[in-house]
């Protein structure tokens, strides 16, 4: 049987007592923030207003708007007619996913692309210290525009734990 003095038993005690505090605290975070991060992609209903919202203003009251509209993890653009977009990657969003967007959009089309991740955050999505890779949604628009709504997922890991 191995033998450890006083000191090494407390230091042991206390290092198992702070890994399980940690472990704790994580998970206190997780469940105390669980709507945010599932709230990573926008409601439909969200998307179609501000849809509807860029059509019936004008000039500098859209740019105005999409600002207000705009936060951290929700960010909204004009493209203009007939400028450059990337290929939509509509293979990777789950049916039921697409299903809810394009009910919600009605006779509006949807196209979407996934933001690349860099290596090592595909690797190790969970210990990478990026966000995890958002969604862009683009709704052609009546005036000939393209809505484009960048997502993007809060952190959830980096390498030193939250």
């Amino acid at each position: 049987m191995l033998r450890l003095t006083l000191a090494a038993r407390i230091g042991l005690i206390v290092l198992v007592s702070l890994s399980l505090v940690w472990v704790v605290s994580v998970a206190v975070f997780y469940r105390t923030h669980a709507d945010e991060l599932e709230g990573a992609l926008p409601a439909p209903a969200r998307i179609v207003a501000l849809a509807e919202l860029a059509e019936t203003l004008t000039g500098e009251q859209r740019g105005l708007a999409l600002e207000a509209a705009s936060s951290g993890w929700f960010r909204p653009r004009l493209v203009a007619a007939g400028q450059a977009m990337p290929a939509s990657a509509g293979s990777v969003i789950a049916a039921a996913l697409h299903q809810r967007y394009s009910s919600a959009l009605a006779a509006r089309p949807l196209g979407w692309s996934v933001e690349a991740l860099s290596p090592p955050a595909r690797w190790f999505s969970r210990l990478a210290a990026t966000r995890p890779g958002g969604v862009a949604f683009r709704i052609p628009l009546r005036t000939g525009e393209t809505l484009v709504i960048n997502t993007g997922g809060p952190p959830v890991f980096t390498r030193f734990g939250l």
